[in-house]
């Protein structure tokens, strides 16, 4: 959500570092937490899905996009809530009900 973050991790970094090895850096922090975080719901029970690193690359994918978007909106925190509302669907989707 913020600006010189959005800037320079998302935007500037794979430019400056080279895919691979943004791709390499996002995967052991940003990316490695949401990996970890489905893997676990999934082994709780609490999440269904087949492959719990694509449903995380997926996600995350989705919320750097929503973070672009962000840069430039007229009404920034609307479309924050919209997109927050998003993934909160996405993550319903896979959620099992409580046993």
């Amino acid at each position: 959500m913020e600006p010189v973050y959005r800037r320079l991790v998302i935007q500037d970094a794979p430019a400056v570092l080279g895919e691979l090895r943004c791709r390499e850096i996002s995967e052991a922090y940003p990316y490695g937490l949401l990996i970890a975080a489905v893997t676990e719901l999934r082994k709780a029970g609490r999440l269904d899905c087949e492959n719990p690193y694509l449903v995380a690359r997926m996600i995350g994918s989705m919320i750097c996009e929503a973070a672009l978007l962000l840069d430039g909106a007229g009404s920034s925190e609307e479309l924050k809530q919209q997109a927050l509302s998003i993934v909160a669907r996405v993550f319903a989707a896979f959620s099992c009900p409580p046993a």
